[in-house]
């Protein structure tokens, strides 16, 4: 699955965008934002699957 996504992005076209003052402001707090706030995907999944048994 890794190869096939890397093939996609590999093949996708990138445009350069310009972002507003206000939107690369909201961006720029996205990215400076503490990671542990964050939880990983897969545990999530995971989680989820043995709760409800699937």
């Amino acid at each position: 699955m890794k190869r096939s996504i890397k093939k996609y992005l590999n093949n996708t076209k990138v445009n350069p965008y310009k972002l507003s003052s206000n939107q690369q402001e909201i961006l720029d707090r996205q990215i400076n934002q503490d990671n542990r706030l964050y939880i990983e995907a897969e545990y999530i999944y995971k989680d989820f699957k043995k709760k409800y048994d699937l």
